[in-house]
């Protein structure tokens, strides 16, 4: 970076030398100097702006990383939670149809109960008969 003062002695060494001839030319490169300088200075504040913007856009990429390793596990976790469930989906299917099964030869063996409790009861009836005949036949003898 050049100095103001070094720009000034140069500057009066170049006239001096010209005996005041190059005055104009001076002021222009003064100016041009100032407008280098300031045009310097915005640059570095873009390059720092840049440089800010990019480490943003990196902790943004790295938390959308993140969150896309959170995605897949919980997708991953989902997946197998869905298999359980179609699992013991069909478990439950199998359930219900042993427990249909067995309802039906409950119901078989409830009509065959009441078949039997029947043939008990006329069973009973027959054996009172007979208790009734044998004591009626010992009565007589």
């Amino acid at each position: 970076v050049i100095s103001p003062e070094w720009l000034e002695k140069i500057t009066s060494e170049i006239v001096s030398s010209f005996n005041g001839d190059v005055r104009m030319n001076i002021q222009y490169a003064r100016a041009n100097h100032q407008f280098i300088t300031e045009q310097t200075s915005k640059i570095v504040q873009i390059e720092n702006k840049l440089a800010e913007y990019s480490n943003k856009i990196k902790a943004v990429d790295a938390k959308q990383e993140k969150m896309a390793t959170k995605f897949n596990k919980k997708s991953n976790a989902i997946r197998t939670v869905e298999v359980k469930h179609e699992k013991l989906k069909t478990k439950v299917k199998g359930l219900k149809a042993r427990h249909n099964t067995n309802n039906k030869k409950i119901k078989t063996l409830e009509t065959k109960n009441q078949g039997l409790h029947k043939k008990v009861e006329q069973l009973e009836s027959e054996l009172e008969d007979l208790k009734a005949k044998f004591l009626k036949f010992l009565q007589t003898v």
